[in-house]
């Protein structure tokens, strides 16, 4: 069910026609539309909870980005673990700590106090609230998580995958939601299997593709011309550099190289800059 991300649909075969509209040629055997979409349905339904009853839930730092295009502004959903550990450099004064979320040094939300089983190296936080949503000021900063107490940070941890090159490299967000609040499915170059694609590209960007139908939308969002993709192929993105996107693919592959190092907090271009 992860390929097709059926686990939160409340009716998973809707989408399941709409991702993968071939669905009953690879079933193990021959169903009616009335009859196969009823059986499929409970069956899939049945998996997802029986999923998310053995699932580690809140088992890792992670997050998601969305573009609400009315509001024009992207928002970050992050997924905090239920023990979060942090690396300290001494042994801190107390093990009560007050959690916040931060946007390189910008201050975004309050977590709230936690309690954490402390050593002079690690610092074990329980974490009471295991999902949060900020709106983003600057997407090219990094966020992460910083425990204080009275007021002083005593350490923090980066969320991975929270920077977003927007302006500098084309950044693709699925747009068949109608609930417009779309998730962002892949930057740079990229592989999705959706077929209703808003790509934001930087200013300068020439955009291009033989296979879709291209739209130029009246939106610009920090900096960038919104296009609009349908169908199934290949789209071209050209500035200083050539990005290739591709539509309807069978699996989606966005693997960007991970550096590892400490994330310098200066304006910089590219907008991501490691020290290592």
């Amino acid at each position: 069910m992860g390929l097709h991300q059926l686990e939160q649909k409340s009716n998973p075969v809707d989408e399941l026609d709409r991702s993968y509209p071939r669905w009953r040629e690879s079933f193990p055997i021959p169903l009616d539309d009335e009859t196969g979409r009823g059986f499929l349905n409970g069956l899939l339904t049945t998996a997802s909870k029986e999923a998310r009853k053995t699932s580690p839930s809140g088992s890792s730092l992670a997050c998601e980005h969305f573009l609400l295009p009315v509001s024009e502004c992207l928002e970050t959903e992050i997924t905090l673990p239920v023990e979060l550990s942090m690396t300290v450099n001494q042994l801190p004064a107390s093990n009560r700590f007050d959690l916040s979320i931060h946007e390189g040094r910008t201050l975004l939300a309050s977590v709230g106090p936690a309690y954490s089983v402390v050593s002079e190296k690690l610092i074990k936080v329980r974490v009471r609230q295991q999902k949060f949503i900020c709106r983003r000021k600057d997407p090219s900063k990094a966020l992460s998580v910083v425990a204080s107490i009275g007021g002083q940070a005593v350490c923090a941890v980066e969320i991975p995958g929270s920077v977003l090159d927007l302006g500098v490299v084309p950044v693709g967000f699925d747009s068949s939601d109608e609930s417009l609040r779309w998730h962002c499915v892949g930057q740079s170059s990229f592989t999705t299997r959706v077929q209703d694609l808003t790509l934001l590209v930087p200013e300068d960007s020439q955009v291009s593709s033989e296979d879709c139908s291209v739209i130029e939308q009246a939106l610009s969002v920090f900096d960038t011309r919104l296009w609009h993709f349908s169908g199934c192929g290949r789209v071209t993105c050209a500035n200083e550099d050539v990005f290739s996107i591709r539509l309807g693919g069978a699996q989606s592959f966005n693997s960007p190289i991970e550096l590892k190092g400490k994330l310098l907090d200066y304006p910089t271009r590219p907008s991501a800059l490691h020290l290592s």
